[in-house]
């Protein structure tokens, strides 16, 4: 009214409401009840962008926003890695590196995500959907780029034929972060973006990241997406097999058509996981081993059971007769007319369960050391 008042003009077209804060139970806050959580203190504790950043990824529509010292503590490690992701891309960096297209299978990938999450967070801005805009974001720096890109990008780094690419692609990918990320985390991205020595006066003025269709491909992602299923299922077969996670493996893998551009992650298996991969022209030509198959792949995983230690395979040897004995517990209950007439059906279905559990278990490590270890 004012505004019309004075100004003669409608002073806001557009107004948003957040939901109620209120405390990690949902309560609303109360000097009374002595659970008002004072801003200035867990600014302090937590620091600024992680407290903006936990009210920002809750503000969903039409809830309130619960505030917790958990999530604020979850957030400031969220910040903390953005911090420790860029202190390793600066100190590999000899200042700002030319613009270089990728052509490497990773590097086209991790351009190609970042357009596609900066593409969600404009739709998710323009609809005030700050949590969902919010949460691509955390999910993109912390799983895609910091978990998975920068170990990948370690080899090449060391490498004089790709090094030059790699820190092109570090580079321009995390500045276009620093950018998307600034309205919610506006302190350490803008520290940050001064060392990158954009030549910009200041992050807060600086150009929004434009999302780009032309460098999305669908291709390089549908790759990056099979290596990903690939090294997570090793690191499943490493622990179930009580395998160190620096063990050596031997992966024979049959690939499909597009072989070449599965077998450019070869040697990134061998630098990640210490397995040392083959391709086989057949599904036939797979050796014995511990099998598996997804999205057009079939391979099969053998430990090299000669590099393993006595005590090692003594060990393996007393867990698989161990098994065997509780395999045949399990028969002998399931076997019994009265346990069968008088249990619950959810009891016998959890018993026959178990077994078959313990069935694929047992069956893994025979496959994997050999029936007698």
């Amino acid at each position: 009214m004012m505004g019309l008042k004075f100004r003669g003009e409608v002073p806001f077209r557009q107004v948003y409401f957040t939901g109620l804060v209120r405390d990690a139970q949902g309560d609303k806050m109360s000097k009374t009840k002595g659970n008002v959580i004072d801003p200035e203190q867990v600014c302090k504790e937590f620091g600024p962008d992680a407290v903006r950043f936990t009210l920002a990824i809750h503000a969903s529509y039409g809830r309130d926003i619960p505030l917790s010292y958990d999530r604020m503590t979850g957030y400031k490690a969220f910040v903390n890695k953005l911090w420790n992701a860029s202190r390793f891309i600066l100190s590999n960096l000899e200042g700002p590196p030319a613009t270089a297209a990728p052509t490497l299978l990773p590097h086209r990938h991790i351009v190609s995500r970042l357009n596609t999450i900066l593409a969600e967070v404009d739709e998710s801005l323009a609809q005030y959907r700050f949590d969902t805009a919010a949460h691509a974001l955390y999910h993109f720096l912390w799983h895609e780029f910091c978990d998975w890109f920068i170990e990948i990008a370690k080899p090449h780094l060391r490498d004089e034929a790709t090094k030059a690419e790699t820190q092109s692609v570090l580079y321009h990918v995390l500045e276009a972060c620093l950018r998307a990320l600034h309205p919610f985390i506006p302190f350490i991205t803008e520290e940050i973006w001064q060392n990158l020595e954009t030549g910009g006066e200041s992050l807060a003025v600086a150009p929004w990241p434009q999302a780009d269709a032309s460098k999305r491909d669908p291709q390089a992602e549908a790759h990056f997406a099979a290596f990903e299923e690939m090294v997570t299922r090793i690191r499943a077969f490493k622990v179930g097999c009580n395998l160190d996670k620096k063990a050596h493996l031997r992966l024979f893998i049959h690939l499909p058509e597009d072989r070449g551009a599965y077998a450019a992650y070869f040697p990134l298996l061998k630098f990640m996981e210490n397995c040392d991969a083959e391709a086989v022209p057949s599904v036939e030509g797979l050796p014995r081993g511990m099998r598996d198959s997804f999205g057009g792949l079939a391979w099969c995983l053998k430990v090299p059971v000669e590099e393993l230690s006595p005590e090692f395979l003594a060990r393996i040897r007393k867990e698989m007769g161990k098994m065997e004995e509780e395999v045949k517990r399990a028969d002998t209950r399931l076997a019994n007319a009265d346990f069968i007439g008088k249990a619950k059906p959810e009891v016998i279905a959890e018993a026959k369960r178990k077994r078959e559990a313990l069935l694929a278990r047992l069956g893994t490590l025979k496959e994997t050391f050999g029936t007698g270890a």
